[in-house]
């Protein structure tokens, strides 16, 4: 049986009834029958970042925020540690070789995200919390379970496992 690690592209419409793909996203984790979920320390943070932007913007909580938590935080948590270090590494050094022509300071930007493929020039637009997700899901050899494609990362690294859940 497979064991799970939640990104937040699949967390947040999970937790946040609202959401336009609540159903749907409810319904695929629903299908995976006992099989174990966590959810990633990083996805957590990233749902605090967003609630805390939207306090610092709107002048109040969001609704639900709590209850939003609260059931993100029902999941198991995985944290990062010395491991997820290294598997982000091993990670990020391996997306370098496969888009970058070279490992110089002057392809490699500070932001993955910056990165140019070197054969068509675009943006790799790789968000490094992504990264950081599907090192720990390398490090504890987990499915990671997302809303977004990942194709860019998933490309570099086809032994990734991953599940697209909306």
């Amino acid at each position: 049986m497979e064991t799970y690690l939640l990104d937040t592209s699949a967390l947040t419409p999970l937790v946040d009834q609202g959401h336009q793909k609540h159903h749907e996203t409810s319904a695929r984790i629903v299908a995976l029958g006992s099989a174990p979920i966590y959810v990633s320390v990083i996805a957590l943070a990233e749902m605090q970042y967003g609630f805390a932007l939207y306090e610092k913007f709107v002048g109040s909580i969001l609704p639900d925020a709590d209850k939003m938590m609260m059931k993100a935080q029902a999941y198991p948590r995985l944290d990062i540690s010395n491991h997820t270090a290294s598997a982000y590494a091993e990670l990020k050094s391996t997306l370098a070789k496969h888009y970058l022509p070279t490992p110089k300071k002057e392809f490699r930007k500070q932001h993955v995200g910056d990165w140019a493929d070197q054969f068509t020039g675009k943006a790799l637009a790789i968000d490094d919390n992504d990264i950081w997700v599907c090192a720990q899901a390398r490090e504890m050899n987990f499915v990671v379970i997302a809303g977004d494609k990942m194709n860019r990362i998933r490309t570099a690294d086809p032994l990734l496992k991953y599940l697209q859940i909306t």
